[in-house]
C-alpha cells in the first residue's frame, strides 16, 4: 500500500522516463475536450443541439446552422491565470486564450424560402495549461530509489551485461543511487523528503467546416468534417533529499499530433409555429496520429553521494495512433418570447 503511494507521488515525474508508452490517464488529457465557443454557446455549457442557430452547434451538431437566414460571425477570446507558473521555467502568470473565429454564408433558394448555408469554424478544443508543485516528508519505505531496486531486480535482462534494465533502473544503477549491500545486492539509498513541480502548456484547435440546409423551416440537415491539431509539451522535476544529499530527476517531453472526424445531424420541429424542436447527430471516432519528439529524462546526483554520476537518457521519436469513440447525440430545445430557451 505505501509503495502504491509512492506510484502515485511520482507518477507525472516518470512520464517521459517510460519513453516508450503513453499510460491510459496521458490518454485522456489529450483527448479530452473543454468548453469553449462563443459566448452564447459557453453561457448554455454547450446545450445547444438542438436549438441551434449558433456558430460552434457546428462542432457538435452541424445541423445547427441550418437555422440562420443570414449571414454571421463571431470572436472570442479568454483569459486564465496562475500566479504560481512565475516560479517555475519562467513563464507568465497569464495565458490569454484565443478560442473561437467563426463566420456563415447564407443563401436563400426556392420558394418557401429555404437555405443552404455554409460555416467555417476555429475553436480551441482543449488548452494545456497547468502547473502543480508539492514537497514534503517522505515515510518510511517511500523513496523512489526503491522503486528503481524493485526494477532492478524485475524479469528482463540486459542481453550483454545480463542486469534486468529499465529506464528507473538504469537510472538509479547509472548514478549511484543503488547501491550494494554487504551482501553484493543493489538496494536504494532511500529519502526523507521529497519535491515534485510540473508544468505543461499547449493546446489543441479544431477547425470544421460545415454545411446544412433548411426545408420550410421546419427540417435542417447538416454535415461537417473537423480537422485537430495538437502540441503538447510537460516538463517536469522530481527531487529528493537525505542526510548525504539528493538528486534530481528531470523530464520533458513534447508531443504534436493531427486528427480528423466527421459529423452529421438533424433538428425537427414537427409542430409548424411551434419553437419546440429536438435534434440528432452523429460524430465518428477521431482518428488521431502522435509523435512523441524531443523527449528527454535527465538525473543530477548530490556529489556528496557515494559513486555519484550524472546520467542523461538520450533523446527519442515515437509515433502512434489512438481513436476516440463514436458519438450519439438527442436532444430537445424549445424558446419561450425571445428572451428563454431552454436545451436538454
Amino acid at each position: 500500500m505505501k509503495r502504491n503511494l509512492r506510484y502515485m507521488a511520482i507518477m507525472a515525474a516518470m512520464v517521459a522516463a517510460n519513453a516508450n508508452a503513453q499510460d491510459a490517464y496521458n490518454l485522456t488529457s489529450l483527448t479530452s475536450s473543454d468548453l469553449n465557443g462563443t459566448a452564447r454557446y459557453v453561457g448554455m455549457g454547450g446545450a445547444m443541439n438542438a436549438l441551434g442557430a449558433d456558430i460552434s452547434t457546428m462542432q457538435s451538431n452541424p445541423a445547427g446552422i441550418g437555422l440562420y437566414r443570414k449571414g454571421d460571425c463571431a470572436f472570442s477570446l479568454s483569459n486564465n491565470t496562475g500566479d504560481e507558473s512565475r516560479k517555475f521555467l519562467n513563464r507568465g502568470e497569464n495565458f490569454v486564450s484565443f478560442d473561437q473565429l467563426g463566420v456563415v454564408f447564407s443563401f436563400e433558394v426556392g420558394d418557401s424560402p429555404e437555405y443552404f448555408n455554409i460555416g467555417f469554424n476555429y475553436h480551441k478544443d482543449k488548452a494545456y495549461h497547468n502547473v502543480f508543485f508539492d514537497a514534503r516528508p517522505l515515510g518510511t519505505g517511500l523513496s523512489q530509489t526503491y522503486q528503481m531496486e524493485e526494477l532492478f531486480k524485475s524479469p528482463g535482462q540486459d542481453y550483454y551485461t545480463g542486469r534486468s534494465v529499465s529506464d528507473m533502473a538504469e537510472f538509479g544503477y547509472q548514478t549511484g543511487l543503488l547501491a550494494k549491500d554487504e551482501k553484493g545486492n543493489y538496494i536504494g539509498i532511500g529519502a526523507s523528503e521529497y519535491g515534485f513541480k510540473k508544468y505543461e502548456r499547449g493546446s489543441r484547435n479544431q477547425l470544421d467546416f460545415s454545411l446544412a440546409f433548411n426545408f420550410d423551416n421546419q427540417f435542417y440537415f447538416g454535415a461537417a468534417v473537423g480537422c485537430s491539431f495538437l502540441s503538447h509539451e510537460i516538463a517536469s522535476l522530481y527531487s529528493e533529499e537525505n542526510a548525504d544529499g539528493g538528486y534530481d530527476l528531470s523530464n520533458y517531453l513534447k508531443t504534436t499530433g493531427t486528427a480528423v472526424d466527421f459529423k452529421v445531424g438533424a433538428i425537427i420541429r414537427p409542430i409548424e409555429d411551434n419553437p419546440f424542436r429536438f435534434g440528432i447527430s452523429i460524430s465518428t471516432p477521431t482518428a488521431y496520429y502522435m509523435k512523441v519528439d524531443n523527449g528527454f529524462a535527465s538525473i543530477d546526483v548530490d556529489k556528496n553521494i557515494e559513486g555519484y554520476h550524472p546520467y542523461e537518457m538520450g533523446a527519442f521519436i515515437n509515433d502512434y495512433r489512438i481513436e476516440t469513440p463514436w458519438k450519439f447525440g438527442l436532444s430537445a430545445a424549445t424558446t419561450v418570447g425571445t428572451q428563454f430557451a431552454i436545451d436538454a
